[in-house]
Parts: C-alpha cells; structure tokens; sequence
C-alpha cells in the first residue's frame, strides 16, 4: 500500500507546497524586483515597457530544486497575467516577449504541467508565507496568519483573501486522507466495517471543507472579484482573442507564427474534488468527464498519479457497497455523496455571488464580454449542475 508522501502528497497540508521559497538565487533578483512592483506599474501604465525591457534568463540551474521552480513559475507567472491583462479586454497583446514565454514555457515543462495562465497548483497551491509576528501551524491552517508570496495585482484585500481562504479548503482536504487510504485498503480486504467507520469520518471531513469554502465571503468583495481579479485570471478562449487566432504568440518559443492557446486558472483545477469522486467511483457525463480531465495536464505529475491510482482501484468501494446488505454501510456511503452534493451546490451557489450576478449588473456588450464563462473557459453554471446531477445519481437505494 502506497503512501501519501509516495504522491508527494502532504499528510498535513495534502497538495499545498510546505514552507515555499520566498526568494531564487541572485541571478533571477530582476524576476522577483518585477513580480513585486507589478501593482505600481500596472497603476502608472508603464507594466508592458518595463516587462519588455527584462533580460532573458537561463533556467537550467532551476531544475535542481523543485521549490525553486515553484517560486519561479510563480513570479513569471504573475508577470504573464500582468502583461497580457493590464489593459483588460480593450486592449490585449497579440505576442509575449520572449524574456517571459521562454522561460515561462521552459519551466512549466520542468514542473510537466502545461502552459496556463494563473494555474491553480502555482497561485493557489505554492502562493502563501507566514505573516511577521504569526505562528506557521500546520495542524491549523489560519488564512489570516498568511501573507501572498506574488501575485498581488490589486490594492484590494480581495486579492490576497482569494487566494488564501482556497489554501484553508485546500489543507482541510488533508483530513481526507487517512480515510482515504483506509478504505482503498478496506475494499481490498473486503472489511465492511471499517469501511463503514471510514466512510462516515470521509463524510465528516468533505463538510469540514464545505465549511472552510464559506470563509470565502468573508473578505472577498464580488464586484472586486469579478471586474478586477478575475480578467488576470482568464485565458485566450475569451472572444476578444479572436483576432489574435485565438491565443498568443510565444515569442523565442517553437512556431512563432502559431498563436499559443492558453488555459486560464480555475478551482476545476484543484486535485481535492477529482480525487473524492476517484475514491467515490461518482461518473460524470461525457463532456464533463473530458473537461475534467483537461484539467489535470494542469496538476502536477505526482498529483495526477494519485488520482489515476485512485480511479484504478481493481474493486472500488462503490462497487464494494453495491454487493453487500447492509443498510449501515449503504447509508454511510450516501452521506458521503449527500456531503458532495451540497458542496457542489454551494460552491455553485458562490459563483452565483461573485460571476452571474455582478455580470448582470455591470453589463457589457456581448461582443467583449468574458462572459458566464469560468476562467479556465468552461460554460460555467451548464458546467456545475452537470456536476451536481451527476454526483445525486451516485446516491444508492437501499436495500
């Protein structure tokens, strides 16, 4: 039986990056002196000249540190979305200098995850550092103790609280494990009744992260999300990339005649859903299942393994409930569905808040218009009742 760690899994913090790098070796300083003066240059409008002016830096010596890269695709990374959205959808560049689209591209290739912007394993899962003064636990994860490591476009708290209230989802999803390797283990061994206990502190844990994901509100203001935060985190597929192909030309990088598509950041991204519906055996539709799957070239290499070997399971623990009698165990597993369902719904219900309604309010033209779109490109609210249907139909009868 494999272990989390053989995943590169956290036992306390499960797909959040432990302790980040807050600083590369001296050769890339022009890296990080840009990644934190990005607000001030995309207030004064001088962010694109700046960038432009950058040397374009090696990345050999990176490969040696997993942390490095980490930190490294985060600087970049914050000074791609920069460059491109500065100037929202009135005015997008056909092209990335190639002091970022080289080693922007090389490093992701380093970390063997696609080239994206805002991709959720960088910003959200290698983005935090522990405040002056506050205390780094990692038996509880406390939102307000942590500061951003990059990525901070805006003068606005929303930024920061974004980013930090999904780390606390993110690290609850760590409670899961234990259960999770437990009833891998209890399937096998056809254990009814620890598959039971474990299926019920599963259960507990998915509303312990439902519970984190309502902290959410607390800081971020809807209408900060969805005109200011939420454009840097868009990708190519928005219609005012038509006219560039669809993408953008990676400058330095393979056909530069080729426009470069790229995927925009989203929480779809996330490994803590696609791993509870792999142990779960929840089948989605087709299309949905396809999307889904996109994703994960987003997930880093030992993250997706832990899912696939989840979903390889010879005897799943659905299938395992459906062949037995018990009642105990069919109803625990029905609360495990019944605890996704609602976090899906709620979730569901947040992108109501922060995307449907603020669109409905501040209305745009529909030829430039981002639209109900997620930032990764899904048609979103289509996209999570699919979702929602699917996971009630994993409901079992009981026998």
């Amino acid at each position: 039986m494999p272990t989390p760690e053989d995943f590169h899994v956290s036992p306390t913090l499960a797909f959040v990056l432990e302790r980040p790098l807050d600083a590369l070796p001296s050769y890339y300083d022009s890296w990080k002196y840009c990644a934190d003066n990005v607000r001030k240059w995309l207030t004064n409008g001088t962010i694109r000249p700046t960038l432009e002016s950058l040397p374009l830096l090696h990345t050999e010596c990176l490969a040696r540190s997993h942390k490095q890269l980490r930190l490294a695709h985060l600087q970049l990374g914050t000074l791609v979305s920069a460059y491109i959205w500065c100037n929202g959808e009135d005015d997008v560049p056909s092209s990335l200098p190639c002091c970022l689209a080289v080693p922007y591209t090389e490093i992701s290739c380093k970390l063997g995850i696609d080239v994206g912007i805002a991709p959720h394993t960088t910003v959200a899962l290698a983005n935090y550092k522990v405040k002056p003064g506050c205390t780094d636990s990692s038996f509880s994860f406390n939102a307000e103790n942590y500061d951003l490591l990059h990525f901070k476009l805006l003068d606005d708290y929303s930024n920061d609280w974004f980013f930090l209230a999904t780390l606390e989802v993110e690290v609850e999803f760590a409670s899961t494990l234990r259960p999770l390797f437990s009833l891998v283990k209890a399937a096998s061994d056809g254990n009814e009744t620890c598959m039971s206990q474990q299926l019920y502190t599963l259960a507990s844990s998915i509303r312990g992260m439902r519970e984190k994901m309502q902290r959410l509100k607390l800081h971020l203001d809807p209408f900060v999300f969805f005109n200011q935060l939420r454009p840097f985190l868009s990708g190519t597929n928005q219609n005012v990339f038509k006219r560039h192909g669809g993408g953008i030309i990676f400058k330095g990088v393979g056909d530069e005649k080729a426009p470069v598509k790229l995927i925009g950041g989203s929480a779809a991204q996330s490994c803590t859903l696609q791993s509870l519906d792999a142990i779960l055996a929840i089948e989605h539709a087709t299309d949905v299942a396809e999307f889904l799957s996109s994703t994960r070239r987003f997930m880093l290499p030992s993250h997706r393994r832990f899912i696939e070997w989840l979903r390889s399971r010879k005897r799943s623990v659905r299938s395992y409930v459906l062949q037995r009698t018990s009642g105990e165990l069919v109803n625990s597993y029905n609360q495990c569905i019944s605890e996704m369902i609602q976090f899906r719904s709620d979730h569901a219900d947040l992108v109501k808040q922060y995307i449907v309604e603020p669109r409905s309010i501040v209305r745009q033209s529909e030829q430039n218009l981002l639209g109900q779109t997620g930032t990764g490109g899904s048609p979103l609210m289509v996209f999570l009742d699919k979702t929602i249907s699917s996971t009630k139909k994993s409901l079992i009868d009981q026998p």
